[in-house]
């Protein structure tokens, strides 16, 4: 029982054609537990490269990749009746080859009454194990305070505030209705990954009028000097589908419990959906004294290409 949706209408530079997104997705394993229907589903997210075709069976730049692997744990009343999702997993197959083989496992211990959800590599290799109980988790109601406590650290969460809240060099103020959080696994296991940083633990979403998200997450960490780090946080305004607008901010943190300092801003206009390879590398040369920032579009020139590319100066204590 399964789905496949497939968009490949993507064109590049004119002569290549047939690129896109290929989605595919269906129900692992259903459980009964009393008189809810207890299901596990699966997705599959396929990046297609446009390619050029100018015979039959003659390809030039024909590639494709598994972006990420998503889960999702939902509960029903009835076989047909409507649906709650009770927690979701996002993987991203951050090798960008498609080398993961997820495979999702469903268990049921009715003396605590709850679910353990394992997601391993083939037969063998854990991704992830959660325990998710069924008293609680259909009735989470994820607050403000809550979202910005789970989100690690005290000052991340101050960080994350003021991209969302704050105008930063001369932007219009943002109205925010609601703050979200969804995130499961730190941002360091994104690996620099943007899409997937901004679904960790170090991230926020709130909506905006009209009617419209941004987002905001901790991307790349570097400690420098003297208790002294290097911050590197992405914001996403529409973070839905389509993705209009996505700004990068590099901070310097004097202390852990000083005013962080915005060294540089870069925005990186993106217009329609698709740009979800962005990955970022934040160094620091202590001979210069030079943040090196880097973003690209998952792969490295000649295959790709960099968005941003910027040495900046990082002042002296």
């Amino acid at each position: 029982m399964g789905i496949e949706v497939t968009a490949l209408k993507e064109r590049r530079y004119l002569i290549r054609s047939n690129g896109g997104w290929e989605l595919k997705g269906g129900l692992l394993q259903r459980l009964h537990v009393g008189e809810s229907q207890i299901e596990l589903y699966g997705k599959t997210i396929t990046r297609h490269e446009p390619y050029l075709n100018p015979l039959p069976h003659v390809w030039f730049w024909n590639e494709s990749w598994q972006l990420s692997h998503e889960f999702f744990l939902v509960s029903r009343t009835k076989a047909r009746g409507p649906a709650t999702v009770l927690r979701q997993w996002v993987i991203a197959d951050v090798h960008g080859a498609g080398d993961l083989t997820p495979r999702g496992l469903l268990e049921y211990d009715n003396v605590s009454d709850a679910l353990m959800v394992t997601v391993t590599h083939g037969q063998y290799v854990g991704l992830f194990r959660e325990r998710v109980n069924l008293m609680t988790a259909s009735t989470i109601d994820v607050t403000r305070e809550d979202a910005l406590r789970s989100a690690g650290d005290p000052h991340t969460h101050e960080m994350l505030l003021r991209l969302i809240t704050t105008p930063i060099q001369g932007e219009t103020a943002l109205q925010t209705n609601l703050v979200e959080h969804q995130g499961y696994a730190s941002f360091e296991e994104a690996d620099g990954w943007v899409n997937w940083a901004l679904r960790s633990k170090e991230s926020i979403q709130a909506e905006t009028s009209p009617r419209q998200r941004i987002c905001a997450g901790l991307i790349r960490r570097t400690e420098i000097n003297n208790g002294r780090s290097l911050e590197l946080y992405a914001r996403v305004r529409d973070c839905g589908g389509y993705t209009s607008l996505k700004d990068f901010f590099l901070f310097l943190i004097p202390s852990p419990h000083a005013t962080a300092m915005l060294l540089r801003h870069w925005t990186v206009p993106r217009e329609g959906p698709g740009k979800l390879f962005q990955r970022a590398f934040l160094d620091y040369d202590s001979g210069s004294g030079l943040a090196q920032v880097r973003v690209n579009e998952g792969f490295e020139p000649p295959t790709g290409w960099d968005l941003i590319k910027d040495a900046v100066p990082v002042p002296l204590q």
